[in-house]
């Protein structure tokens, strides 16, 4: 994903110089995957975002995290598997033959006009094979711009911070195939995909609606090599040589790359991609608009605390993504968005991180959060989305930086109590204990007479 928010800044404030430089290829196999990969994404900027395996896995993920509704039932159909999975791979296809539709594929345009145009050639709830198809790759190319979006703006840029080396700032060129191998062997899932994609719409969208000529044998070619990187990405995630190179290059990265506690790991992006699910399906059967529900998830999880409060430390970064891309991103800016802790103002910036017609807002502090069990982040109103709707409140976002503190239980009953029974078992046994003493004083009075 091209023109990502420069996280140089973060990763040079504490870093101390590497003693040992110890990230080498160790085997061919090693190598050839490192080298197919650079290969595939030299269209790219940089580097950044999910693998293949792992886009894959997080709408396989999310669907699962679907609550039962319609959208589940329709996205679980085995005859639909091929298409989610297939649009979780695509957008990144032009990047493979260095063709910039890869690029335009990760954005709203693209997804909103593939929208339209299931709306004007099918009746709603789409629920027809044919419909169906084409809904379940739409929800796969809005798991892959979201996905890369939010691994992007905090997982990448904690990477970039813990895993940074002073003397190569390039050192993260290679960090998606490398964090691709690593979920792969933590998951367990290396999907062998096949390359079939719904050609019509794709190419009516981007020679009708965004203007870019592509021919329909580039795109297939483009999905071809994916194949063949996920395919090299499952055959390494099984070499044990290739899993502690990744792990030496990026060791916070392995270590975390399965965490559901980390913001942006993909356990996590599987949870906001199943709410943004769930927007755009009620968007899809015109039942909702953008203020119904302006924001699909936010980081924390409402309840949790932020792990951190100190500015620059990437564990403190709050993300709120959008229900929908926002047009232009400097109207954050122009409007101002607003931190308070009560009555107090929290100094703070905050920004779309990857700017126009993108969903993932940051914020961080200037100083340091205060600790607060209800601190609140406020999206101004007037923002206006890539669809032309305007926000029309300003949207508070709850978060806590101070974990909640349980209560103590409440004791029920005689504190003498000892086990499941409760007072009334104590009180059984001295009734039996009484009855067994006077017995006993009985025959001893007995005795003596």
């Amino acid at each position: 994903m091209a023109g990502a928010h420069d996280e140089r800044s973060l990763s040079l404030r504490d870093l101390q110089p590497s003693t040992l430089d110890v990230y080498k290829p160790v085997r061919n196999s090693v190598f050839f995957l490192s080298l197919f990969c650079c290969l595939l994404y030299a269209g790219a900027k940089e580097a950044e975002a999910c693998g293949q395996q792992t886009h894959t896995w997080i709408s396989l993920k999310a669907l699962e995290l679907l609550p039962e509704s319609p959208l589940r039932r329709l996205l679980s159909d085995p005859a639909q598997h091929e298409m989610l999975v297939n649009g979780s791979m695509f957008p990144d296809g032009g990047y493979a033959i260095d063709h910039p539709y890869g690029e335009a594929a990760h954005w709203a345009p693209f997804h909103r006009a593939y929208l339209r145009w299931i709306q004007e050639q099918f009746d709603a709830p789409y629920d027809d094979p044919v419909a169906a198809t084409h809904v379940a790759f739409l929800m796969g190319l809005t798991s892959h711009g979201l996905a890369d979006e939010y691994y992007d703006a905090t997982f990448f840029a904690a990477s970039r911070v813990h895993d940074a080396r002073s003397d190569d700032l390039d050192h993260h060129d290679n960090f998606d195939t490398q964090t691709d191998v690593l979920f792969a062997a933590a998951s367990g899932h290396r999907l062998e995909p096949s390359a079939t994609l719904p050609m019509e719409p794709i190419l009516h969208i981007f020679d009708h609606v965004l203007d870019l000529e592509v021919e329909a044998d580039q795109i297939q070619r483009g999905q071809e090599l994916l194949q063949t990187a996920a395919w090299l990405v499952a055959t390494g995630s099984q070499n044990p040589s290739e899993i502690a190179t990744a792990h030496i290059a990026y060791p916070w990265a392995g270590e975390h790359i399965d965490d559901e506690g980390v913001s942006g790991s993909p356990p996590v992006i599987a949870e906001a991609v199943a709410a943004q699910w769930q927007a755009l399906w009620a968007v899809l059967q015109g039942e909702q608009s953008f203020n119904d529900l302006p924001v699909s998830f936010s980081w924390p999880r409402e309840g949790e605390a932020l792990s951190h409060r100190q500015g620059g430390v990437p564990e403190s970064r709050v993300a709120v993504i959008l229900s929908a891309a926002i047009d232009r991103a400097a109207q954050l800016s122009e409007f101002g968005s607003v931190v308070r802790d009560g009555d107090s103002v929290v100094p703070h910036s905050s920004a779309f991180f990857y700017r126009d017609r993108s969903h993932v807002v940051v914020a961080d502090p200037e100083t340091e959060w205060p600790a607060a069990e209800r601190l609140q982040f406020v999206l101004p109103e007037g923002l206006e989305t890539y669809d032309g709707d305007v926000l029309d409140e300003p949207v508070s976002i709850p978060f806590r930086t101070v974990p909640v503190v349980p209560e103590p239980p409440v004791e029920q009953g005689c504190s003498c109590s000892h086990g499941e029974g409760g007072p009334w078992d104590a009180f059984a046994w001295m009734l039996l204990l009484l009855g067994i003493n006077l017995r006993s004083g009985n025959r001893h009075h007995g005795r003596s007479g």
